[in-house]
Formats: structure tokens, C-alpha cells, sequence
């Protein structure tokens, strides 16, 4: 294993301060703001106000998820019994090796993104993306094309179960 640099653990510790007092100054911040605004407008309106910021956020990740639902559809390809079957036979035999019984719908995509694979839930489907480049880059390495499986399996079945 490689030695750790010499001025890594004083960075580590650097870092934790500055967004310890970062995280404590927001969390001061949004206390105070807080406190003003009750006196103003009570305590309903705040609650009314931090009820529909959840509700916004909710909505913004659904159609964040149905945004890459639909570009996977549309210009990726599905991973089945008749197209890639060799990476179907993967897919089939980690989820076996998993122990998840249903079998996530896998898309290969290509273009030049910063995600190289990324699993999703979109109203109860699970899917699995993985970009074309990784595919051809670990076709000498059959056993790094098993790992990224398994390692977006894991975190399908781990974030949405």
C-alpha cells in the first residue's frame, strides 16, 4: 500500500475545520433567520414554507430521474437475451451471486459524460447505465466488467431498497 503523503494528515485536518466551521455557520445562520422570521410572519408560515421546499426538491429529483429514464430509452442500448448477450449472461449471473431476484433493466450509453455508470429507481424499475468506454476499456479484464456490475447492482439494491 502507498505511504500517505507527509502533508496529507495536516490537509485531513485542515479540511475538517474549515467545514466544520462552515457547516456551524449555516447551521447559526439559518438558526437566526430563523428566529427573525417567526416574529414576523409566525410560525405557520414558516412551517408552510419548508414544507412546500420539500415538496419542490421532491418534484425536481422526479423529473431528474424521469429525464434520464427518457435519454436512456432514447439513446441507449438495452442490455437482453438478444443484444449483448455475453453481458446479459454477466448481469444475470451477479444478481445471482447478489441474491436479487429481480433483474434490473442494464443500458450501455455512449458519449463523452463525467458519469461512467450510474444506477437509478424510476417508479419501481431499477436501472443500471454504463458507458460504452468502460465496456471496451475492460474487455481484456472479463472480471473488472463483473466488478462494476456488481458495483452498481450494489448501490441499486443498497440507495433504493
Amino acid at each position: 500500500m502507498d505511504k500517505p503523503a507527509s502533508r496529507q494528515k495536516l490537509l485531513f485536518i485542515v479540511s475538517v475545520i474549515l467545514s466544520s466551521c462552515f457547516w456551524l455557520g449555516l447551521v447559526f445562520f439559518a438558526l437566526f433567520a430563523m428566529r427573525r422570521t417567526w416574529a414576523y410572519v409566525g410560525l405557520d408560515y414558516v412551517a408552510l414554507t419548508v414544507a412546500l421546499a420539500i415538496i419542490l426538491v421532491y418534484f425536481i429529483d422526479f423529473i431528474r430521474r424521469a429525464r434520464l429514464v427518457a435519454h436512456l430509452k432514447g439513446h441507449a442500448i438495452e442490455i437482453g437475451a438478444k443484444q449483448h448477450p455475453d453481458l446479459y449472461s454477466r448481469l444475470k449471473a451477479c444478481c445471482k451471486r447478489l441474491d436479487i431476484e429481480s433483474l434490473p433493466n442494464m443500458y450501455i450509453f455512449s458519449g463523452n459524460t463525467q458519469k461512467k455508470s450510474y444506477a437509478l429507481r424510476y417508479q419501481g424499475q431499477q436501472y443500471i447505465a454504463i458507458n460504452v468506454d468502460v465496456i471496451a476499456a475492460l474487455t481484456d479484464r472479463q472480471g473488472a466488467i463483473d466488478f462494476i456490475l456488481g458495483y452498481e447492482l450494489a448501490r441499486a439494491r443498497d440507495v433504493y431498497s
